[in-house]
């Protein structure tokens, strides 16, 4: 049996609950239903009352509002976490510096994230530049071709040393996955 002041106080609510419905069914992105679940439930506001208490909607709004902001913290904390790679964490490095002058001198360089230091295997280096830069003779030039290697990351280069001395390798790549080019310089020093 409920008291009367609990049927007073049901009775003030109604108005508020029977509003909350038809408000939820009109702004709902379907006409006349309300989502309390992935299933949408069509209904008619006037026949729902009485078999909602009046503060169910209110718990279930809180419910689900705290539910999404939770969800809404993880996935920011997520990809707080979560790194994405640049062309400045991958770097060009010489296998060695010093390469010999004259006519079919390979160059081996070594492409390595330095976020792992591991060397990175299959990029397509689409660009290279052998030239005396760091002589102060930066237009005299020598060609460059690509050739094979045995070992991943290492990527081998066929070029002509004319003269002794300091030469700048620039090198452009792109590395699966990178949108960015990954560029380098390096300085090889070509002795007689």
């Amino acid at each position: 049996m409920i008291r009367r002041s609990a049927r007073r106080r049901i009775a003030l609510q109604e108005p508020d609950l029977k509003s909350s419905l038809k408000h939820a069914a009109r702004f709902s992105r379907t006409p006349n239903c309300v989502r309390s679940d992935p299933i949408a439930i069509n209904f008619d506001p006037e026949d729902v009352i009485g078999k909602i208490r009046p503060n169910e909607i209110g718990i279930m709004n809180k419910t689900s509002f705290s539910g999404a902001m939770l969800l809404a913290g993880v996935l920011i904390a997520g990809s707080a976490t979560v790194s994405f790679a640049s062309a400045q964490d991958y770097e060009f490095q010489p296998v060695s510096t010093d390469v010999k002058q004259g006519r079919g001198s390979l160059v081996s360089v070594r492409l390595v994230d330095k976020r792992t230091g591991k060397p990175v295997a299959d990029a397509v280096i689409f660009t290279t530049r052998m030239d005396m830069a760091p002589e102060g003779m930066e237009m005299m030039t020598a060609p460059v071709e690509a050739a094979t290697s045995t070992e991943p990351g290492v990527y081998v280069f066929k070029t002509d040393f004319a003269m002794a001395g300091s030469w700048r390798f620039k090198l452009a790549a792109k590395v699966q996955g990178e949108p960015d080019t990954v560029q380098g310089e390096l300085v090889l020093k070509a002795n007689p």
